[in-house]
């Protein structure tokens, strides 16, 4: 499985309504990816406090090769939404997850 995170730049004047745009953007690619059978796991999304018109849409898939076929179904439905509101198109990042082992004692400290 791997971590993807997409991040979406918006239209100045638009800080304000960005859970309303992502929403928007997930009812357009949200119910054809949900019957992907490479679906992960729900989107969480987050809007950047530094620049307020960057958000990271971040989610889970099971392979790389299999997020590519699922962008090229998504690209059509995603133009007009770009156009409209965006400042250009998504840039996706794929991550692996590490694997972090830290250990606490019984009071929850971390050694």
């Amino acid at each position: 499985m791997i971590t993807v995170m997409e991040y979406w730049y918006f239209k100045p004047g638009l800080e304000d309504k960005m859970l309303e745009l992502l929403q928007k953007m997930d009812d357009l690619v949200g119910p054809p990816a949900h019957v992907d059978p490479a679906w992960s796991d729900h989107a969480h999304f987050y809007q950047s406090k530094s620049s307020p018109n960057m958000a990271i849409m971040c989610y889970h898939w099971r392979s790389i090769e299999e997020h590519k076929e699922s962008i090229v179904r998504e690209e059509p439905l995603l133009k007009e939404f770009v156009e409209l509101y965006c400042t250009r198109n998504r840039e996706i990042h794929y991550f692996d997850e590490l694997p972090v082992d830290v250990e606490h004692d019984a009071s929850g400290e971390q050694k």
